[in-house]
């Protein structure tokens, strides 16, 4: 059964009822215009398209520049002069300090604005990154072994777990550093075609230092990139991305200069950057603080210091632990890998690190992405299983890489990861620290698909660079709820399913669904042949609880959706008969308590989410569909055990008439 997976993705407080969903929204408020000062060239971050601020993140000293838009969450503060070409949202409690110049509308929904404000056409003045000179040797079809400066190309550079090593400048296909190793450039040119730096790992320089990174430049939590002596300024090293995404782990503390002007650039939560930041576009998590200089200007009472307990070393093995599948009792119980998934006579199920794997490259020739990744598929024993012969196109080979995690933001291994309509390129697992690696071909627009026993399904369209490798955002999979409620059609009584109960910042509801007496369920077949279901067993999972619940959505919502409230909704007999979806010969209301708070009469927006649905429509990316709208009701009273009902919010009870339009009978 893949249609009854429905989520209903936007707005969806108590019972639903009739009405359409548009696409569209309301023009911004305008801000009155005056003088636009002169903007200062010296900038701490400079957004080419957005730029967005998580709730309690800092920017300290220097200038905010966005060509495009730029967004405060709660909190989030800003304590220069901001001039940005689009439109600014400030919500509760964000804070801009300094002036604000803007070109487009200001939506302010209870931020402060120290600050003058200014708003007319805004000319940004131009910062362009270093201009990426490809290295000789990298060159397609080039016989070169030597970069533009007559230097040998050397091999990639992988240290392990507490290894030290000091690098001199030169041309090298990557840098992967495990947990706790510390990398020393002493200083120069770098050009490298790959960095990946593990959770604890330390990137030190020496002296001023310009690293070039070609395809992707990967980082776990609490990685220090640091200037080693200290007094070297944050300039001093300046990292030059020419990929689409990089993303700095969580607690992570940079002192560098960086610029991605053909990519995202993201901060992760509670990351410290003492530098400046250029890319396309700017995310900055929950509590992530960027600023020119370690303390603020004087009189704006903050310090940014080093953020604490940087890991540059990994911590000591756990003794008697079974957490590893290599066939040896661990945990000091006479048995071996007992209890482990992904486990079978001593080796693991799940594909072993690329790295781990990978082909040598050869240093006398040049590299395509298709030469570089062609071992993630061949071979007798693949990471990416099941890929049609004659299907990766040598001028087209892009990889996508990307993690999945469960609620807890743990990593989730053994999710089965394909692309939707497109089974040529087979499926691969994710590995035990979340992670995938998949090659498909570059020039278009894929749904990715993930998959796991257990958890609902969810997928993410991903646009694909030419040759190139593509990161992509972190998906949480949710177990399908626990509680079962079982339906007998057949009932006199109304019949009731629930989901279990949620809390968290946003308030306490529970999702319930109503069956009246003499309700008809058919469960429909892929061939369109139908089965009638008397007994119904339902399992009801919100995806929208707690700070994971944005990265819980089975895809990304439509540009005029807002994130607010989401249901899946799973009949466990159609599933296992295999049907697409399920049909009723009568409505079956839902509804949740209002815990959004919204105005009584409010119409609810509704969509839902076809996987099966590849069309797209203006409104409807990533296969969601528009349905007729709910609505907010309120109950006043109860009257003889009926209900007694404000559908309009004026606080008066409804007559029958009312009732009779939302189709509300006794």
């Amino acid at each position: 059964m893949k249609h009854f997976r429905l989520v209903l993705s936007v707005l969806f407080p108590f019972i639903l009822f009739l009405s359409f969903n548009h696409c569209g929204g309301e023009n911004s408020p305008v801000v009155e215009t005056s003088e636009t000062p002169e903007p200062s060239v010296s900038y701490v971050l400079y957004g080419i398209e957005s730029v967005s601020l998580g709730s309690k993140s800092k920017i300290g000293l220097g200038s905010v520049f966005s060509q495009g838009s730029l967004s405060l969450d709660q909190e989030a503060q800003v304590l220069g002069n901001v001039l940005v070409g689009g439109d600014v949202s400030l919500n509760n409690l964000s804070h801009l300090q300094g002036n604000l110049s803007l070109g487009g509308q200001l939506q302010n929904a209870g931020g402060l604005i120290q600050g003058q404000v200014f708003n007319e056409s805004v000319n940004l003045p131009e910062v362009l990154a270093p201009v990426f000179d490809l290295p000789a040797c990298w060159v397609e079809n080039s016989s070169e072994t030597v970069n533009n400066q007559g230097e040998p190309c050397q091999e990639g550079i992988r240290l392990a777990s507490g290894q030290a090593l000091s690098l001199a400048a030169g041309t090298y296909d990557f840098i992967y550093l495990e947990s706790g190793a510390r990398l020393n450039l002493t200083g120069g040119d770098y050009e490298v075609g790959q960095v990946y730096l593990s959770q604890g790992a330390a990137l030190l320089y020496e002296s001023p230092t310009r690293l070039w990174v070609k395809d992707a430049f990967a980082s776990e939590a609490q990685v220090l990139i640091e200037a080693s002596p200290s007094s070297l300024a944050y300039g001093d090293l300046e990292i030059i991305g020419n990929f689409s995404q990089l993303r700095l782990g969580e607690e992570s503390y940079a002192k560098a200069k960086f610029y991605l002007d053909q990519g995202s650039l993201t901060l992760g939560r509670a990351s410290t950057v003492v530098g400046s930041v250029l890319a396309r576009e700017i995310f900055l998590e929950e509590e992530a603080i960027l600023s020119l200089g370690e303390e603020c200007a004087e009189d704006r009472s903050c310090v940014f210091p080093p953020n604490p307990g940087i890991i540059i070393s990994p911590p000591p093995e756990p003794e008697c632990v079974e957490e590893v599948c290599d066939g040896q009792d661990n945990d000091c119980d006479e048995a071996i890998d007992e209890d482990l998934e992904f486990c079978e006579n001593g080796q693991s199920t799940l594909p072993p690190d690329p790295l781990q794997v990978a082909s040598s490259v050869t240093p006398t020739a040049s590299t395509t992405p298709y030469a570089a990744t062609e071992f993630l598929y061949t071979g007798e024993n693949p990471i990416q299983t099941g890929v049609a012969l004659g299907t990766i196109e040598e001028k087209r080979a892009a990889v996508i890489r990307g993690q999945v995690l469960n609620l807890a933001s743990e990593a989730l291994p053994g999710v089965t990861v394909h692309i939707q309509g497109h089974p040529e390129y087979g499926q691969t697992l994710t590995r035990m620290d979340g992670w995938f690696d998949m090659v498909v071909n570059s020039g278009d627009v894929l749904t990715v698909l993930y998959e796991r026993e257990g958890y609902l399904s969810s997928q993410r369209r991903v646009p694909l660079p030419w040759q190139d490798y593509v990161v992509m955002e972190e998906v949480v999979l949710l177990e399908i709820d626990p509680q079962v409620s079982v339906v007998d059609l057949a009932s006199p009584e109304i019949e009731v399913a629930q989901g279990s109960p949620q809390t968290d910042a946003d308030g306490t509801r529970q999702a319930t669904v109503l069956f009246e007496p003499g309700t008809v369920a058919q469960a429909v077949l892929p061939d369109g042949s139908t089965q009638d279901l008397s007994n119904l067993t339902i399992r009801i999972t919100e995806a929208t609880v707690g700070e994971n619940g944005p990265k819980a959505m089975p895809a990304i919502l439509p540009s005029s959706s807002a994130y607010t409230y989401a249901v899946n909704l799973r009949v466990e007999e159609a599933e296992a008969l295999g049907a697409d979806h399920v049909t009723f010969s009568q409505p079956v209301p839902f509804y949740v308590d209002n815990f959004l708070n919204f105005a009584v009469g409010l119409k609810v927006p509704l969509g839902v989410l076809d996987p099966n649905r590849l069309e797209e429509e203006p409104c409807s990316p990533d296969n969601w569909v528009g349905e007729p709208d709910g609505r907010i009701i309120q109950v006043l009273s109860e009257t003889n055990g009926m209900a007694d009902l404000d559908l309009t919010g004026d606080g008066f009870i409804n007559g029958a008439s009312d009732l009779d339009e939302l189709n509300i009978d006794d």
